[in-house]
């Protein structure tokens, strides 16, 4: 999700021309320090790449894959975001509305990973 949110805020950020503003997402502050420079390593090669050679292009992928079914369905980079956010019981940033067949797939999600959690088996 951490790489997502960075994508967003890059592609925001270019598309604007405003200057990137520090701050700290709840997925960011989880992160440890270099899990988190590994991906914003990726995030900053992909802000020159063509969507072809993008590394975050393979989350985006499975992010679509977790929410809608389909790596190559064509919704939205926030939609996904907050579908995540959703399903990790995180406060969603915005409020994009879930389709009703993605929302039984993140409430898959969210009961796997609360059994995870839990350390029970599904």
């Amino acid at each position: 999700m951490f790489a997502l949110e960075q994508r967003l805020k890059r592609l925001s950020t270019k598309g604007s021309g405003l200057a990137e503003t520090p701050t700290l997402s709840s997925t960011e502050i989880e992160l440890d320090a270099e899990t988190r420079d590994d991906i914003l390593a990726d995030v900053d090669v992909a802000s020159d790449a063509t969507v072809a050679d993008d590394p975050t292009e393979g989350y985006v992928k499975q992010a679509k894959q977790i929410v809608t079914g389909d790596q190559f369905s064509q919704v939205s980079l926030e939609y996904l975001i907050v579908a995540l956010r959703s399903a990790c019981d995180t406060t969603p940033t915005s409020s994009p509305k879930i389709g009703p067949r993605d929302i039984l797939r993140i409430e898959r999600v969210r009961d796997a990973l609360r059994h995870a959690k839990d350390d029970r088996p599904a």
